[in-house]
């Protein structure tokens, strides 16, 4: 029998975790990892060596139908099992994860779960044999085995106060920020003077530890005293966000030097076992308060403004959205007026309202494609062709993986408006006779008519695949409601028309 190591296949993404992910591979694993920047680079390398652990991240719906269109196409290794994949997300209930691996995901995890899980996870889908090859263990030390591969006890870190700075320097507020654990990093965050007041440098770098550098600007303005010594942080290079600075690092340590680098106060700091000591908010910094919120520029605090109005639309939304999560990917007949109301809000609100609910909100149901749709009328870069496409992208990702096609009748005639594969529509002949209602053609052609008001037929939505038929036809008529703008644009878009003729000559 042939032994093989699986390799790790990474999909890039923005997000911290997923940096920190390659970082921690480096450190723990020797199993070979590979870093992509796009899904077909994936499917391209794993068509290549029959097999492979994938890593992908969702934060937003767009990236999910990037992830659907790599289960699309790599169908048949997942099946036979030669092909896993972990999905890191950040929006998905937990009560849905078996729907997801229905689809082709073989776990889902949080991208808050600590390290030490997605290490374990990893370790146990890199020796899970396939259909193909028996795979040996990745890890460096074989000894160390067993703590990847049981599940992790909980760690509870502490946080411990100790008095307060001395220091006339210390414009820290600690009580109006707040810390927490992330994928084993400590992120701590502290009021201080904003960007307008000064900048984060790199002093030193090694392979372990970054250290950097507070440079302070315009303090004569705000108030602040200046003097020869300067602060420093060690870990990653701070960020400013909302009305903070956050502060990430597996031993952070934020102190304030003299001119001969000796250590006059430590504001954060952790002990040996990976506690945090915090001083206290020195009467300085709390007297400075007022200064410190001015170094705050206009853009910043109107940003805060949004994301403080993004909040209040979302505690408006949240039982409502809540009680549909059942409606996530196998949805209930939806009433047109709970349709109506999801459109009317977003489409009054924007992107903003689609920001606020985009973490808890269902993302596949058809509550969630109300608010897709939303958006893209909102992005005035998509012309009705573009904006169609993009809306059957989010059904075939809703849908498993189906294709999508999107057709418009007008004048007696069927024209296509978009379709998931963005090319023309083939389905004109399963049309003539779809007035209203769901028409199934075998197993694998679902087709729902979308009507107007009057009950006029003004188009019609053609799912296909393997399993299309399987498709509630209660789904397929509420998203076709939610298709009817589209549809009353398409009409009358002398693109299309133009087309149509186009093809038709």
């Amino acid at each position: 029998m042939q032994f093989r190591k699986n390799s790790i296949l990474i999909l890039a993404h923005e997000e911290l975790v997923f940096s920190l992910l390659v970082q921690k591979l480096k450190e723990n694993f020797k199993t070979p990892f590979h870093v992509f920047s796009s899904g077909e680079a994936i499917v391209d390398f794993v068509r290549k060596i029959g097999t492979g652990v994938i890593v992908c991240f969702a934060t937003e719906a767009d990236d999910l139908v990037k992830q659907v269109v790599i289960l699309k196409q790599l169908k048949a290794e997942i099946k036979n099992k030669n092909v896993k994949i972990l999905l890191l997300h950040s929006f998905i209930p937990e009560k849905v994860y078996e729907k997801f691996k229905f689809f082709g995901f073989t776990e889902l995890l949080l991208i808050s779960t600590e390290f030490d899980k997605i290490l374990s996870m990893l370790s146990k889908m890199c020796n899970e044999k396939s259909n193909q090859l028996s795979v040996v263990s990745g890890l460096k030390n074989p000894q160390k085995e067993e703590f990847f591969t049981q599940e992790i006890k909980k760690v509870e870190l502490k946080i411990r106060m100790v008095p307060a700075l001395n220091l006339e320097e210390d414009y820290w507020l600690f009580q109006s920020g707040g810390t927490r654990v992330v994928m084993n990093r400590w992120v701590v965050k502290l009021k201080g003077p904003g960007p307008s007041a000064g900048k984060w440098i790199l002093a030193t770098e090694n392979q372990e530890l970054e250290k950097w550098k507070w440079i302070p600007e315009n303090y004569k303005k705000y108030g602040f005293k200046q003097s020869n010594g300067a602060w420093y942080f060690i870990g990653e290079l701070p960020r400013f966000e909302k009305d903070a600075w956050k502060f990430i690092g597996q031993v952070p340590e934020l102190v304030f030097c003299d001119e001969n680098d000796k250590a006059l106060g430590t504001k954060v700091l952790t002990d040996l076992e990976g506690n945090l000591i915090v001083s206290y908010d020195s009467l300085n910094a709390i007297h400075s308060r007022d200064a410190i919120e001015e170094t705050y520029t206009e853009e910043e605090l109107e940003a805060e403004d949004s994301i403080k109005e993004a909040r209040a639309y979302k505690e408006q939304l949240g039982e409502f959205l809540h009680s549909k999560l059942e409606q996530t990917l196998a949805p209930q007949k939806i009433e047109k007026d709970e349709v109506a109301f999801a459109s009317d809000y977003a489409g009054k609100r924007g992107p903003r309202a689609i920001q606020a609910i985009k973490g808890d909100a269902p993302v596949l149901g058809s509550l969630a494609m109300a608010f897709l749709v939303s958006e893209l009328c909102y992005k005035k870069e998509y012309n009705l062709k573009q904006m169609s496409d993009r809306f059957c992208d989010y059904l075939e990702a809703a849908c498993g993986g189906l294709k999508v096609e999107l057709w418009c009748f007008s004048q007696g005639r069927w024209r296509c408006g978009g379709t998931s594969t963005h090319e023309e529509g083939i389905h004109e002949e399963y049309l003539s006779g779809i007035k209203e209602g769901v028409a199934k053609f075998g197993e694998e052609i679902l087709i729902g008519a979308i009507n107007s008001e009057d009950n006029s037929c003004l188009g019609a939505l053609v799912v296909y695949g393997n399993g299309a038929a399987l498709i509630p036809a209660e789904y397929i008529l509420s998203i076709g409601k939610i298709a009817n703008g589209l549809c009353l644009g398409l009409t009358y878009s002398t693109d299309i028309i133009d087309e149509s003729f186009k093809t038709a000559a």
